[in-house]
């Protein structure tokens, strides 16, 4: 099984969110679970930071689609924060996800 972690940070209605280590078919499902329990009925905006995520596939993809489904339903706002030169980042793009939701690179 694939390692990953959740790191929530709430700030009012906003939910921040710092994703680390592997995302793939062994644990996308549990981290989804993860993830949406962090999101409440007040929630309006969603930031997910991926700089810290090591592999992701499309399980792992997957997640995110169905993370922006269920929020662009809420009417809340979802931002990935990926760095520009990650394989995720590419991933991403390939996917089509980027034309989703926002993302972003970090800050510097």
């Amino acid at each position: 099984m694939s390692l990953a972690d959740v790191a929530a940070t709430h700030d009012g209605t906003e939910v921040s969110l710092l994703v680390t280590g592997e995302i793939d078919l062994t644990n996308w499902e549990s981290m989804g679970e993860r993830i949406n329990a962090e999101i409440s009925n007040q929630t309006t905006a969603v930031t997910v930071d991926l700089s810290s995520v090591t592999y992701l596939d499309s399980s792992g993809l997957r997640l995110f689609f169905k993370l922006a489904e269920r929020l662009i339903l809420l009417q809340v706002a979802l931002t990935l924060i990926v760095p520009e030169s990650s394989a995720s980042r590419l991933a991403i793009r390939l996917s089509g996800l980027d034309q989703e939701v926002e993302v972003r690179p970090p800050l510097p």
